[in-house]
């Protein structure tokens, strides 16, 4: 089986090469920045977090330099010297009695009232938990992602769990894109080949290694919180406030049953009534401090948090006063984006037809070490093409940001002896800082122009028709 054949390439890859095994195997910064946020962020940091506001309080005159930037992330802190606005100092100050009300509620350092209130205001700040997960999950199919619950419950139970589980095998091969891909895609085509063939992950050495790095503590409950985002994704937004904490705290309970919550008690603790007193706690905060509740979950008008961005067009207003937040802050947010299963397929495909020196912009020539600076540009347009198109190589180009930009925009496209042609839009400045040359020609194989011709024809309309 082909793809059988290209996992073992991959590990063998391991073997030869001891930066390509380090970068797979390690969680360190320095040597796997793709995998690390994974596990940078999850219950016992978000409360660890928590402790910090009690730290900078109570002791105004210790170096808190590092605690301060962490406490600014989650915008619960400001300095007299931080050039923001009133309105966002406003937010920041009724986030930071939430915080502190907490802190004075529940004592316990792994309090799962406590966890669950930072995790919704985390939602809307720099120290998204489920940002990087979200990445992962772009590319699953909907079927695994229904399925979600089902592995995280054996992947918090048991402690001899391995790659058959594919939401932990997601996460043990995330440090390796290739890995990745290659063990997604046997898992959609072949379901039966797929766990027929899992000892070839299971029993590689590198594998077992990055498993035991992993730090299993940390990849569960950074599962867990990834669950619980989707629990709040689900959330009814057309309604008022007591209802939605209602609706997230029977969900919240349904949930957390299913998965056994008792074992659930290594990442978190669960006071008695604690389903109790997170919905008086929820319910008791003031207006404002309520509000940021309502931002977080992508209910208040004009939240950032990335469910209010997926939700926004059914937003209605059922707080007396919603603030605007001004949008001069530079926190980051995560934008949900519906999923391509394929695009990595495609990219692959595109590769494959290409020579050895020909990994490079089709149009400049940036000649960067690695593919995955380059980005794979449909020549017709995923959201157009029927699933053969989607992930034919023939219907792509390799190209670098810029190009894609400009190729992608309808700027730029190719008559049929692959020469550029150039919008009108585009200034003679422009085209020059582009690198764009009149005479600038790349090579257009037949089965490329059947593809190229349908671009062509659109950029000759300045626009696809539907």
């Amino acid at each position: 089986m082909e793809i059988i054949e290209q996992i073992h390439n991959r590990l063998e890859e391991f073997v030869s090469s001891d930066d390509l095994r380090n970068d797979f195997t390690s969680t360190a910064v320095e040597k796997n920045k793709r995998v690390y946020p994974l596990f940078n962020t999850n219950t016992k940091t978000l409360n660890t977090y928590c402790t910090y506001l009690s730290d900078v309080f109570n002791n105004p005159n210790g170096d808190h330099h590092q605690k301060i930037r962490i406490l600014k992330k989650l915008r619960v802190y400001y300095a007299a010297s931080d050039n923001i606005s009133e309105e966002e100092k406003k937010h920041i100050l009724a986030r930071q009695q939430i915080l502190k009300k907490c802190l004075s509620r529940f004592e316990n350092p792994s309090s799962f009232v406590k966890s669950f209130v930072i995790f919704l205001l985390s939602l809307n700040s720099a120290f998204n938990p489920h940002k990087s997960s979200q990445e992962i999950f772009d590319t699953l199919d909907d079927e695994l992602k229904d399925d979600y619950d089902s592995y995280l419950s054996d992947i918090l139970l048991y402690s001899d769990i391995d790659l058959a589980n594919p939401i932990f095998g997601i996460y043990v091969l995330y440090s390796d894109k290739t890995l990745l891909d290659l063990y997604l895609d046997l898992y959609k085509q072949d379901r039966q080949a797929f766990l027929s063939n899992i000892k070839i992950f299971n029993d590689n050495q590198d594998v077992k290694k990055r498993i035991a790095n992993c730090q299993k503590s940390a990849l569960r409950s950074e599962a867990l919180l990834f669950s619980l985002y989707t629990l709040i994704d689900s959330i009814n937004v057309n309604d008022n406030y007591e209802n939605i904490i209602n609706d997230i705290i029977n969900k919240l309970q349904i949930k957390l049953n299913k998965l056994k919550y008792t074992k659930i008690e290594r990442l978190l603790h669960f006071e008695d009534n604690c389903f109790i007193k997170l919905r008086e706690f929820l319910l008791d905060l003031s207006e404002s401090e309520k509000e940021e509740i309502m931002l977080s979950i992508g209910k208040g008008e004009n939240s950032t948090s990335s469910i209010a961005i997926k939700k926004s067009n059914n937003l209605s207003k059922n707080l007396k006063s919603v603030a605007k937040i001004s949008n001069e802050r530079g926190y980051d947010v995560l934008r949900t984006t519906k999923s391509r299963r394929g695009q990595n397929i495609f990219k692959r495909n595109l590769v494959n037809m290409l020579d050895e020196n020909e990994h490079k912009c089709a149009i400049c020539g940036c000649n960067v070490s690695g593919d995955q600076y380059l980005i794979a540009s449909h020549i017709y347009p995923w959201k157009y093409s029927n699933d053969e198109q989607k992930t034919d190589g023939n219907n792509g180009l390799l190209l670098c940001p810029n190009h894609d930009f400009l190729f992608d925009s309808l700027l730029i496209s190719f008559d049929e002896e692959g020469k550029i042609l150039i919008s009108e839009e585009l200034s003679q400045e422009n085209c020059e800082a582009f690198c764009l040359k009149e005479e600038l020609y790349i090579n257009i194989s037949s089965q490329k122009e059947t593809y190229m011709n349908k671009h062509r024809q659109a950029f000759k309309n300045k626009g696809w028709e539907k």
